[in-house]
């Protein structure tokens, strides 16, 4: 089980947790922002539609979050000494609570319209850097040199374009048996074409436009700069290409062997779990 250090956080009005030098959120955090409380039945729910939302849904992890993917044990020190006494808690990752605002913006609830108002408010900010700086690991300074390095990869106002490059993906996916708007889509779209960029980058995409069902305004490729859709363009003519050599062996099944070949010219920088790094 990883030691966890707590830190202040203003966003969250609680507790965060520090592991491995990597902010998350507590469960604590993440109900406060959802339910504007923590514990009893706001924690209950929680805990329902996290279970709910799990790719594979077991009995026991209804009752038992740990087994959640992107849920994680840890032993808080209480001191932040290794010979303070200790207890047990539950750390959330960014992307799990991220993807957990958009589960719940759906919603016409009190939480549903938190979580609108939440994705708002990070619409052009990095959580990451948020919480990084609450945990006192950026100065302020830092963080704007970040937030300026960052946003040269995106346009100072969202346009109206369309994805063609990206369309034209689909379609090789969809004449080897995928389907459009669906999740499996989505990740090897993830895989194929967004996860090659810089993963700060990425981070900023996702808090920018979303990247679970759906966006606020704007899809990601009309967040992108010209650059950066032309790096784009280039990265998906090769992944065409891969594919269609691929498929003078009949209708892929398996795509992890051409997103390896991929790797070998244009690396990912992170991966949604269709192929590991």
């Amino acid at each position: 089980m990883k030691i966890a250090t707590t830190f202040d956080s203003e966003f969250t009005n609680s507790q965060g947790l520090l592991i491995d030098g990597v902010p998350h959120l507590s469960i604590t955090g993440a109900t406060k922002l959802i339910y504007g409380k923590s514990g009893g039945s706001s924690q209950i729910a929680l805990r329902a539609v996290l279970a709910k939302s799990a790719t594979h849904q077991t009995p026991a992890a209804a009752t038992d979050l740990s087994l959640l993917p992107g849920i994680l044990p840890v032993t808080i020190q209480a001191d932040g000494t290794q010979t303070g006494a200790t207890r047990q808690a539950l750390a959330m990752t960014q992307e799990l609570f991220i993807k957990m605002l958009w589960e719940y913006m759906e919603k016409n609830t009190a939480g549903g319209k938190r979580a609108r108002v939440m994705l708002q408010s990070l619409a052009g900010v990095s959580l990451d850097l948020i919480l990084k700086k609450e945990a006192g690991l950026l100065t302020e300074e830092a963080a704007n040199e970040v937030d300026a390095s960052i946003a040269k990869f995106f346009k100072a106002d969202p346009g109206k374009e369309k994805a063609d490059s990206i369309q034209g993906l689909k379609e090789l996916l969809i004449a080897n048996g995928q389907k459009d708007k669906c999740v499996r889509m989505g990740q090897l779209v993830n895989e194929f074409v967004y996860n090659r960029l810089p993963k700060p980058v990425y981070d900023e995409l996702v808090n920018r436009s979303g990247s679970y069902r759906g966006t606020l305004d704007h899809t990601k490729w009309q967040h992108l700069d010209e650059s950066t859709q032309k790096r784009i363009d280039d990265i998906i003519s090769v992944a065409a290409m891969l594919i269609k050599r691929e498929m003078r062996e009949g209708q892929i099944l398996n795509f992890a062997p051409v997103i390896k070949d991929l790797d070998e010219v244009m690396p990912r920088h992170r991966s949604s779990n269709y192929v590991s790094l």
